[in-house]
């Protein structure tokens, strides 16, 4: 970003997209592994059994696999999530930018030729 009392404010978005699309491929990066992970756990699910191993092995770890496809399930909603504030926040320096210089042409006589 640059900026000074005779310069507009200048704002390098290019970077800043660059750098949403990275996090939109992270966010559906990590949703396709929670849904692969789940997809596998419940193909996988009959092969346990219900004989009293498998009901042990169950009641072992029944919460911490929910609490690992929460977790992943989570963190993808919450890079989607970032992703839209990122682009939000693109939108609004853009506008910025815009704003800046039109108006440092209207106070700044020597842009406008004269």
């Amino acid at each position: 970003m640059s900026g000074s009392s005779n310069e507009p404010v200048r704002v390098d978005t290019a970077k800043l997209r660059d750098a949403l699309y990275q996090l939109t491929q992270v966010s559906q990066h990590v949703k396709s592994a929670a849904e692969r992970f789940l997809d596998d756990c419940d193909a996988d699910s009959d092969a346990i059994g219900e004989d009293k191993s498998a009901k042990k092995f169950r009641e072992k770890y029944d919460g911490p696999h929910k609490d690992a496809l929460d977790a992943g399930f989570q963190s993808a909603q919450l890079l989607e999530r970032t992703s839209g504030e990122v682009q939000q926040l693109i939108r609004a320096l853009e506008d910025v930018e815009q704003r800046s210089a039109e108006t440092g042409q209207r106070l700044n006589p020597e842009i406008n030729g004269g």
